[in-house]
């Protein structure tokens, strides 16, 4: 990458790439199109969201993982238009990792605002929220609920939307020698994302029985990105995740992988048949890209 290029992207004129018209296929009339945003970190309501069927945040949307920053951010993500909002957490939403808070809540806030008691919760319908194991609420995890009302938070799972698998996931390699939300060590991120369904297959016959391999995954959302793509820090050194590349490029395949994490090289390229896009919304400046978010369409076969 040339001076130039970091200078251009470290100040929020890089590469965005806001239709795939050139990269995405033909569509056959039946289609779903997604908005893809990350790392936003509280600047949210300085972006033009473009329409669409599904909306995803691949994380970052907070700074300190606040429950005030949570509120202010699910208020502004509710009242999108879009029918589908999907949300996977990163490194900075610290709220949002039970196992992470419970112990280095005091590193970014002056009082534990979700009890560990009452830190998962499943109690409203449409929302998930991965903050612990109980369904016990209590008066602050209740406030964290609400301010999620509405938008779908994936934390090593699936969801169909219109007929395109949808699979997302926070983990981040451990990066430096202080932890974030969701860090992981080397043997368990691998672990991690060795559960993610593989690519999709054929049809086969056995014994004149027809057996239908699961689907695959359409779209892929993690906070980091694989390593060597769409990852270079300003410095120029890749900053994805090592054991997250051989795994998406060999064995899930996916149509399209979105992440964030390194504000400095957002934008899209296909590798093989995936199109990855870095969908960081900052400069590693914190200045908002105008446009701020991409739009791809999923035809469905």
């Amino acid at each position: 990458m040339s001076c130039l290029s970091v200078f251009f992207q470290l100040f929020g004129f890089g590469i965005s790439t806001p239709l795939l018209t050139d990269i995405s296929k033909e569509t056959n009339g039946r289609k779903v199109r997604f908005v893809v945003i990350s790392d936003t970190h509280n600047l949210h309501k300085e972006l033009e969201i473009p329409e669409g069927d599904v909306i995803i945040h691949a994380g970052d949307f907070t700074n300190h993982g606040s429950l005030e920053e949570v509120q202010n951010f699910g208020e502004w993500f509710r009242s999108l238009p879009h029918k589908t909002k999907l949300l996977v957490p990163g490194n900075h939403d610290m709220i949002m990792d039970r196992e992470y808070y419970k112990i280095f809540w005091s590193d970014w806030a002056s009082r534990r605002e979700v009890d560990e008691e009452s830190h998962l919760v499943e109690a409203l319908e449409g929302i998930r929220v991965l903050v612990g194991e109980s369904i016990q609420i209590g008066d602050a995890a209740s406030h964290l609920v609400e301010a999620l009302e509405g938008i779908r938070v994936l934390v090593g799972e699936s969801i169909q939307v219109g007929g395109v698998h949808v699979y997302g996931a926070p983990w981040v390699p451990v990066y430096a020698k202080w932890r974030t939300a969701f860090n992981r060590d080397p043997a368990q991120i691998g672990d991690a994302w060795a559960t993610i369904p593989g690519a999709r297959q054929p049809t086969v016959v056995k014994l004149n029985i027809m057996i239908e391999e699961a689907d695959g995954v359409d779209v892929l959302v993690t906070h980091t990105p694989p390593y060597g793509i769409l990852d270079r820090a300003p410095h120029g050194a890749h900053m994805g995740c090592p054991a997250l590349a051989p795994h998406v490029e060999e064995r899930i395949r996916p149509r399209f992988h979105v992440f964030g994490h390194v504000h400095a090289d957002c934008g899209a390229v296909r590798r093989g048949g995936t199109v990855f896009i870095n969908a960081s919304a900052v400069s590693d400046a914190y200045v908002t890209r105008r446009p701020a978010a991409t739009v791809f369409d999923v035809d469905l076969e």
